[in-house]
């Protein structure tokens, strides 16, 4: 009879703790990703890195430049830009391709202390982030802005690249697919507030996981192609975020009535 209780029980409960996960639109990202090579053979098996871009250079290389998919995150993140297309915050990362055999360059996270560019602190590096660009003016489409605070952090993930179609000589279209581990933590602006867990806030009924996916098709113009050891892949494309639902406090409760009953039944039979 315990056996059987314990199996019960079990049943109960794994509903409401092993919730499936959604991916729920986070941002559109503008600009491009550079695919940059271990020596200037531009081929696919000679692939070093794969760093997200606002431009096609490979010495201006702030981030490609995010928009937030709904005001709650807009407001959540302090996005002050009045730059309807772009905003103020870009995405960075540098993800090492399969084939690389070169030291990879690195990208540091900031943390902001007093709202100027001068007093940013170096927070260590990351494989990736959602950087805040300032410097008089907002976002990283300009290209003297510098990154004064890096809300979304990550050190993990992957990238891949496959072709979707080729106009030899004029363009080559591909299929970018990125996952991204973020460390699940928010690290604020405003330094007067302690960073914490995604699990403390929530959007609409949800709490991110700390996973996110950029995905879509951007182009290759061979025309532009003026970096050798550098292709630009340029385009909009789309991040997601991972999330589970919040329970309801009458699901909580439900829950909890459920499993007082479980006991009442294995005390009435003992």
């Amino acid at each position: 009879m315990k056996k059987s209780f314990l199996i019960l029980l079990a049943i109960a409960f794994v509903p409401c703790f092993a919730q499936a996960s959604v991916w729920l639109p986070f941002a559109t990202v503008s600009g491009g990703v550079g695919v940059y090579y271990n020596n200037s053979t531009e081929i696919p098996t000679n692939q070093a890195y794969y760093r997200a871009q606002f431009a096609n250079s490979t010495t201006a290389v702030n981030g490609a430049a995010v928009k937030f998919s709904s005001a709650i995150l807009k407001d959540v993140f302090g996005d002050k830009s009045t730059d309807s297309t772009y905003g103020q915050f870009g995405l960075d990362f540098i993800i090492p391709a399969a084939t690389s055999t070169v030291t990879l360059p690195t990208l540091t996270v900031y943390d902001n202390t007093n709202n100027a560019v001068s007093g940013r602190s170096a927070a260590g590096t990351a494989l990736w982030a959602i950087d805040d660009y300032k410097s008089g003016a907002y976002g990283p489409t300009t290209a003297t802005n510098v990154v004064i605070n890096s809300p979304l952090r990550g050190y993990a993930g992957t990238a891949s690249v496959s072709l979707v179609s080729a106009n030899p000589g004029v363009s080559y279209t591909v299929n970018f697919t990125a996952e991204l581990d973020s460390d699940a933590i928010y690290h604020w602006y405003n330094p007067t507030f302690v960073d914490d867990s995604f699990s403390l806030h929530s959007e609409t009924g949800y709490v991110l996981t700390g996973k996110f996916m950029v995905q879509g098709e951007l182009t290759y113009y061979v025309a532009t192609d003026t970096t050798p050891g550098m292709d630009f892949y340029a385009g909009t494309v789309a991040m997601t975020a991972e999330a589970v639902a919040v329970p309801e406090p009458s699901s909580i409760a439900l829950l909890c009535c459920g499993a007082a009953g479980l006991l009442f039944v294995r005390r009435r039979v003992r």
